[in-house]
């Protein structure tokens, strides 16, 4: 009977040893909120982007452009440091549909990119 105890324990400590030593699944930032929202038809052109991520991100690079083809390079507010937050001033925009895209690392050092998309209507 006391075998049988053992065994368990044994088995307990082996499972929980795995778990504790395996790499974080869940590390890779995402993004959790977008302003304006992903997917937004906007009647005037916003001054900025923000991006929330439910972890600290280091962005590493950060392109608009436009469904013309012309592309507008920006730079983060607050520079390259790990952040949970991503806001960009943007110039001035003409009607049009627009798709952002970041490219970053996330805390455990994988690269992690995404996007999201806004349309500015005609007047």
């Amino acid at each position: 009977m006391a075998r049988v105890g053992f065994s368990r324990l044994l088995l307990f400590l082996l499972l929980f040893t795995a778990a504790s030593l395996a790499p974080p699944v869940l590390a890779h930032s995402q993004t959790t909120k977008s302003t304006p929202m992903d997917g937004a038809v906007l009647e005037e052109a916003p001054e900025q982007i923000e991006l929330q991520f439910d972890s600290a991100m280091r962005v590493i690079s950060v392109t608009l452009t436009s469904d013309a083809g012309e592309t507008f390079a920006l730079s983060p507010q607050g520079g390259r440091d790990a952040s949970s937050q991503l806001i960009v001033d943007l110039p001035a925009l003409s009607p049009a549909e627009y798709h952002l895209e970041w490219r970053g690392l996330s805390a455990d050092g994988h690269s992690m990119a995404g996007g999201m998309t806004f349309t500015l209507a005609n007047d």
